[in-house]
């Protein structure tokens, strides 16, 4: 686009056409035009014959001879392509910004090579949702999340979460794709795990969990393996919530049990617990928790 954008602003300096002269005989805004020789856009194919004449070149040279040339050659005298005609991926990504939607599908569906993750932030903008959607289903069978990661900004909500729903490997997988997929399926997957291996196994996708969510399933942890299963995810929990489970784990088994989670309770909370053991147990009591400590 930066190329091409180049060559129509030298083309029109070379005829000694200013921007707004440009765009008056196009029936276009002077700000189009900018956006042109910037790179930031293409002009829409329709208009690449009058520019072609405008300049007195041919529409290869006005595209600088580029990759899909011929494919612009061919939409521009048919409208579409030929049933034989092959297009490679190189073409599609130049194309694709000034084709039609419509265009731009039919020679997507022309394309057989595989479409990786470093292709489809280049293609998926000019493609439609389904489109992209089962780009991402081949994907995910091939490469499993991780190969979806550069995916899941194009897919649609409701194929990711599908795809969470059905998918049986781990949730430490899942991770990569966490932003993109809903809380409710995320927290189902995440109450799942946490039964069969325990809360430790949904720490990367903690951030994305709510914190009514995490609190919940820290409370069932605690009941069943004590404070300790909390460090994990601690630092994701409401603060009300780890308060009142710290303080019971105290009072139930002492200042030491608490040390695991001490890094993430309030100062003043600490504090509190500290001046508590003391007056009950002396100062070696507090030992344990002494690097957070404020007394």
């Amino acid at each position: 686009m930066q190329k091409i954008g180049k060559n129509i602003s030298k083309l029109r300096k070379e005829k000694a056409m200013t921007q707004m002269a440009l765009a008056d005989e196009l029936g276009v805004s002077f700000q189009a035009i900018s956006n042109w020789e910037h790179g930031n856009t293409m002009p829409d194919i329709s208009k690449l014959p009058e520019l072609a004449r405008l300049f007195d070149v041919s529409i290869d040279q006005l595209l600088e001879n580029g990759k899909g040339v011929e494919l612009v050659k061919e939409l521009v005298e048919e409208e579409t392509v030929a049933a034989t005609t092959s297009v490679d991926k190189e073409s599609f990504m130049n194309v694709a910004p000034i084709v039609s939607a419509k265009q731009a599908e039919a020679l997507f569906e022309k394309i057989d090579e595989r479409i990786s993750g470093n292709d489809v932030a280049y293609i998926a903008p000019f493609l439609k949702t389904s489109s992209v959607d089962e780009l991402a289903v081949k994907e995910f069978e091939t490469n499993g999340w991780k190969g979806l990661a550069s995916f899941a900004p194009f897919v649609s909500q409701d194929q990711l979460d599908a795809l969470a729903r059905e998918d049986t490997s781990s949730i430490k997988e899942l991770a990569t794709v966490a932003p993109f997929i809903s809380q409710e399926v995320l927290e189902k997957r995440a109450k799942k795990s946490i039964a069969e291996n325990g809360l430790k196994s949904v720490a990367a996708i903690a951030p994305f969990l709510s914190k009514e969510a995490i609190d919940a399933c820290a409370r069932e942890a605690y009941e069943k393996d004590g404070i300790k299963a909390l460090s994990s995810v601690a630092p994701f929990m409401s603060g009300e919530t780890l308060e009142g489970i710290a303080k019971e784990s105290y009072e139930t088994n002492g200042i030491r049990s608490i040390a695991a989670v001490a890094p993430f309770l309030d100062q003043e909370v600490v504090n509190e617990i500290a001046k508590d053991a003391i007056s009950k147990h002396g100062w070696k009591e507090i030992t344990p928790l002494m690097p957070f400590i404020d007394l």
